[in-house]
């Protein structure tokens, strides 16, 4: 009698079965854990997942499976070699401005615009004694100051233009600029 299992399923009781029986049944269920299950001397039904017969029999862990014999691996070229030597010296293509080279290029357009101002605060302070005893001088620190913003938005278009001469570019102004 203690042998004789139940369970419940759609609202209908099925059963009798011995506990044999009833693993198959509940392993072919979705989630076998949660059948109400019943036997003689339970006093109600009990989920199968508290249940301690079927649980250690039911929800163990499959058995590994047998090593199998290594695979020898062959490996082909996926290209020929004439063809792969063609694509040698091809470079992917930069796409987009985001993250930190979104943060450099709007320190770069910052920096154009922070040059522009400094030249035109430089040359507002000249007094026109000076300007006049050193003209060449201050003409030449104009010519230079304009050469940086050109270097400045030059490196710029080449920032927005994906172009790989960029960060040499940036490199240089950085020099100049300091």
């Amino acid at each position: 009698m203690a042998d004789s299992w139940y369970y419940a399923e759609g609202g209908q009781r099925r059963g009798p079965f011995s506990i044999s029986e009833l693993l198959p049944l509940l392993a072919s269920i979705a989630d076998p854990r949660r059948v109400l299950v019943w036997r003689h001397g339970f006093e109600n039904w009990k989920p199968a997942g508290e249940v301690h017969e079927i649980t250690q029999q039911l929800l163990q862990s499959p058995p590994p499976s047998p090593a199998s014999p290594p695979v020898e691996v062959i490996r082909e070229a996926a290209a020929p070699a004439e063809e792969a030597a063609s694509f040698k010296d091809v470079q992917p293509e930069m796409t987009g401005i985001s993250g930190w080279l979104g943060l450099l290029a709007f320190g770069q357009m910052i920096g154009i615009v922070r040059l522009v101002v400094n030249t035109a605060q430089y040359v507002q302070s000249i007094s026109s004694e000076t300007w006049v005893q050193f003209s060449i001088v201050f003409w030449g620190e104009i010519a230079m100051n304009a050469a940086l913003i050109g270097l400045a938005i030059w490196t710029a278009v080449l920032l927005f233009m994906h172009s790989r001469r960029f960060p040499a570019f940036f490199i240089v102004q950085m020099i100049c600029a300091y």
